[in-house]
């Protein structure tokens, strides 16, 4: 479907080789594109003093070069996906905190479910060219909810352009 949409070459999964190769590497891009979307929740919906003023935020995670050489790639299309739901359990913890909350005049807040969606293309050098921060299009344990959610983070991809080389 990706490739389809996009026209990207979608590469196969790494071997367990490559994976070990590139374990450290592509645990740094994703810490970065968590980093990343943190920076860009604060600077949109953040206090006034940390939102970016006069200019879009540019972003970069590094030199690449040997995750993509490892994997037979051009540039990287990372995702990062998280959605936490609340058990039965905890629903009813929430309901009785409400009652006792009322009863005594003393709220506590509880945290909700957290859904961060993050995905980023970022090239040879590092350089972040498409960014997209995206809420939860459903529940993501269902394959309709997953697939939801995940034409929400790719919407505004941009389609590859394939290079044609000069004879």
């Amino acid at each position: 479907m990706l490739a389809e949409e996009t026209g990207y070459r979608v590469t196969p999964a790494p071997t367990t080789e490559q994976k070990s190769a590139i374990d450290g590497e592509m645990t740094e891009v994703i810490a970065m594109l968590q980093v990343i979307t943190l920076n860009h929740l604060v600077s949109q919906f953040g206090p006034a003093e940390l939102r970016a003023q006069d200019r879009p935020l540019t972003y970069n995670v590094g030199r690449i070069d040997h995750l993509l050489d490892t994997l037979g790639a051009d540039s990287l299309l990372v995702t990062f996906v998280r959605d936490e739901y609340s058990t039965g359990g905890r629903k009813a913890l929430m309901a009785l905190g409400f009652l006792v909350g009322g009863a005594t005049g003393v709220f506590i807040v509880p945290r909700g479910g957290i859904t961060v969606n993050a995905a980023a293309l970022v090239e040879r050098d590092g350089t972040v060219v498409w960014f997209n921060y995206a809420g939860s299009g459903g529940d993501m344990r269902t394959p309709e909810g997953a697939r939801a959610t995940a034409k929400m983070l790719l919407a505004g991809l941009p389609r590859a352009v394939v290079a044609s080389a000069a004879r």
